[in-house]
């Protein structure tokens, strides 16, 4: 696997407007899949640390 995208959600200036803890709720609930994808990612390439890269 070369590259993995993993799309955690939408957020939109209003979310970053509003206030920083929705942010933080929404990654919250959304850490699961990243954790997930990371994991698999780990194990499949035997990396240590897989790369990644925010896109907002």
């Amino acid at each position: 696997m070369a590259h993995l995208s993993l799309e955690l959600g939408h957020p939109y200036l209003e979310d970053f407007e509003a206030r920083t803890e929705r942010l933080e709720e929404h990654l919250s609930d959304v850490r699961f899949w990243a954790d997930a994808a990371r994991a698999s990612t780990v194990r499949r390439l035997g990396l240590n640390r897989p790369g990644s890269a925010p896109v907002f």
